[in-house]
């Protein structure tokens, strides 16, 4: 019965209805419908604003300038969450930012950020940089703070410095910002592996407003990184921001933040009794060493390109009881009879071992933005390269090498003799 009735519906009212069908069809497509999104064409995502909170944006309001103040609203996160393992979205070819080289030629205020949080006693390291255009470059502060998590038992430190960053220098710094290409789009970072999370920031006052170039992705480059500008948000995959901030380093005075790094790490400890390990030397007859098999003589300073080091900054147990003013080499003079030690020849060693509790770690700062660290104990007369200078590091030397003895004597001259050259900056 029901199905009798169905047939003689289709017969007596299909034709009709598909007349129908044909004239609903045309009416549509008169009037129009809802187009698809365009991501590439003007799809933005406005990054919310946060207010500082925690171990946020640590800008010191007494000692920033007063021109320092009159920064924009902040647009990125100062306390992101910490993303997902999820690539970046691509929404399209990359291209000239419109608008952006103009805009980067009328910049007033320069801050920046240089934070990491991970799986650290000294964690959250946070490095804020708050700079205003003068005559002579841009000068500012700089505001470090570690420890803030509470995983020490001590207090967070924080500490303050002045910097001048030449305008020869910015002017280079935006030339290589202005050669941006990006992609509207989402920003998400990428994130590999856990306890390593790094947040960067680059926030300009133009005469086009804020422009912000951010990460919080991992790796040498933090690539991807993102970009806020004119009302858009943009995809950055190259690493040119990265570039562009590791040129201003040498200006930065990140020694400062390592040189507090180190006190919060040993503030427990008692200070080394007597006279440092390293005094008690003697450089005439070095003990024998078995080279690796297949390795020549060593130079230090070549294989690990130390040729353009600015700083050069002792930390460790086994300089704990030292003047801070003996931490710290920034004179070019002294820097280049410790790089002349440093590259005398020397031998690869099968095997070694450094006890911690009495090393010297030497970490070497370049021109290009890198970061050597070396681990020498003067007891066991060897010296070991780091791959991450975070302890423990049982796990992280790549190699050991017979400690020239040239760096020995210019060692002791630093850290064992009363006429001691001037080695802070």
């Amino acid at each position: 019965m029901g199905d009798k009735q169905g047939s003689h519906w289709r017969v007596k009212y299909g034709g009709k209805g598909l007349i129908l069908g044909l004239l609903l069809a045309v009416v549509l497509a008169a009037c129009g419908q809802p187009q698809a999104v365009d991501r590439d064409a003007g799809s933005t995502a406005v990054a919310p604003t946060v207010s500082p909170q925690g171990g946020g944006a640590a800008r010191n309001l007494e000692s920033t300038p007063s021109a320092a103040l009159a920064s924009p609203t902040r647009i990125f996160p100062t306390n992101p969450p910490r993303p997902t393992l999820t690539p970046s979205p691509t929404f399209g070819p990359s291209a000239a930012v419109p608008g952006l080289a103009a805009a980067l030629t009328t910049v007033t205020e320069l801050h920046l950020r240089n934070d990491w949080d991970g799986l650290s006693a000294t964690a959250p390291q946070l490095a804020h940089f708050d700079l205003v255009k003068q005559d002579e470059g841009f000068t500012g502060v700089a505001t470090f703070s570690a420890g803030s998590s509470g995983r020490q038992p001590q207090a967070a430190m924080t500490t303050t410095s002045a910097i001048t960053i030449p305008q020869p220098v910015v002017t280079e710094f935006l030339q290589l910002l202005a050669t941006t290409q990006a992609r509207v789009g989402r920003y998400v970072p990428r994130i590999d592996h856990t306890d390593d999370y790094p947040n960067l920031l680059i926030e300009l006052t133009t005469a086009a407003g804020p422009v912000v170039f951010f990460s919080q992705s991992q790796g040498q480059d933090h690539t991807p990184w993102g970009l806020s500008f004119g009302g858009g948000q943009y995809i950055i995959d190259t690493n040119i921001p990265n570039r562009a901030f590791t040129r201003l380093n040498p200006y930065l005075d990140y020694e400062t933040q390592q040189l507090q790094i180190d006190a919060l790490r040993f503030a427990n400890a008692s200070p080394a009794p007597g006279p440092l390990a390293l005094c008690a030397i003697s450089t005439a007859s070095p003990r024998p060493r078995q080279a690796a098999p297949g390795t020549g003589p060593q130079n230090l300073v070549a294989e690990y390109q130390l040729e353009q080091t600015y700083s050069l900054v002792f930390t460790g147990p086994g300089v704990r009881s030292s003047p801070s003013t003996r931490k710290l080499v920034r004179d070019p003079a002294l820097l280049a009879e410790l790089l002349n030690a440093m590259g005398q020849p020397t031998t690869r060693l099968v095997a070694g071992r450094v006890d911690y509790t009495r090393e010297i770690i030497l970490t070497w700062r370049t021109t290009d933005g890198r970061t050597v660290h070396f681990s020498y104990d003067p007891v066991a007369e060897l010296i070991a390269f780091y791959l991450n200078p975070d302890p423990p590091v049982s796990q992280q030397q790549q190699f050991y090498y017979a400690v020239p003895p040239a760096l020995v004597a210019q060692l002791q001259r630093i850290f064992c003799l009363p006429d001691l050259p001037q080695t802070g900056g």
